[in-house]
């Protein structure tokens, strides 16, 4: 049995109008459904709050290594802003099959623009960048010798940073549960933290801020009823504010990239080039830290005095001195 157009199949083989609390109305197969039997509401966001709760306990358990030392627990906002990112991706793809089914094609079209841009950001950019400008993998110490121990793990972190969100990477030194494969490290620190601390601020703009204002626009403009699609705008517009709050909280408190005595100016994340910098200089001691702008007059003579005898030493000097 069914109903005529507007109405919907509820129980006693009753057609009404509009369904009651905890149904919504099924338009493709014209009846109620109840939302804990056929469908789940918010679904992306349900799962970010159960990863919340899991990795906010793990971040609390700390551990010990083989001598003894305490080790930190999961880095929760990390964590959290790579899942979350990821979530969106799925969350925005599924959306848009939803509305090419509803025939709403302009929704559907800025949609796929908006996961265009992100795949853009991932391939073009970051994998630009990360992959085949600077070689992380290959060419920094500290991060090669992680993806060589650790292969399975570094391989699956950087193959979902380029195919989802870039924000992927940022798993591979969550220390999430104090396993050893999620502790990586870089020895380009610095340049590595403007890369994705640039192309972060990057996403806001040209990812999210469209995304809201397409969800906006579908809760307000094209649903009438709280079908599926009505779910999972809702549902992008709620993981959007809490990653929007994961981004602040990391680059501002955990990275530090928005503190100018740390790393750059603000200005400086929309300047992509080479970022030549002292990366052996420990993080917390960067801003304290001095360089010389150019040898001494006594190192210029040491340089002098070596280059006669051994030319080799002489570059190993020039090396140090800067």
């Amino acid at each position: 049995m069914t109903c005529v157009d507007g109405h919907y199949l509820h129980k006693n083989n009753e057609c009404i109008t509009s369904c009651p609390f905890l149904y919504f109305e099924n338009d493709e197969e014209r009846k109620c459904s109840y939302f804990g039997e056929l469908s789940l509401p918010v679904p992306f966001s349900i799962i970010a709050f159960v990863c919340t709760v899991g990795v906010g306990i793990s971040s609390f358990v700390k551990g010990a290594d083989k001598n003894g030392k305490e080790q930190e627990g999961t880095a929760f906002f990390m964590t959290m802003l790579a899942i979350v990112d990821m979530e969106l991706r799925v969350c925005w793809a599924i959306l848009a099959y939803v509305v090419y089914q509803k025939e709403f094609y302009y929704t559907f079209g800025f949609i796929c623009g908006i996961l265009g841009m992100s795949l853009f950001i991932n391939i073009f950019l970051w994998r630009r960048y990360f992959y085949s400008k600077y070689k992380y993998e290959e060419t920094d110490p500290l991060f090669s010798a992680y993806c060589a121990k650790y292969s399975g793990t570094a391989n699956s972190c950087i193959f979902m940073s380029y195919l989802l969100s870039f924000q992927a990477i940022r798993l591979t030194y969550s220390r999430f549960l104090g396993k050893k494969k999620f502790m990586a490290g870089f020895t380009k620190r610095r340049r590595y933290f403007r890369l994705i601390g640039r192309l972060t601020v990057l996403e806001c703009f040209l990812i999210y801020i469209p995304a809201i204002a397409v969800n906006i626009y579908s809760l307000t403009v094209i649903t009438d009823a709280k079908t599926m699609q009505y779910w999972y705008n809702l549902d992008s517009l709620i993981l959007m504010c809490y990653a929007v709050i994961l981004i602040i909280v990391v680059l501002t408190q955990r990275e530090k990239l928005m503190n100018y005595k740390s790393y750059f100016n603000f200005s400086e994340l929309f300047t992509f080039g080479d970022d030549a910098d002292q990366d052996e200089v420990p993080i917390d001691t960067w801003a304290a830290t001095t360089f010389p702008t150019k040898p001494s007059a006594r190192d210029a003579a040491s340089v002098a005095s070596m280059q006669e005898d051994d030319p080799s030493k002489c570059n190993r000097h020039k090396l140090s001195m800067y």
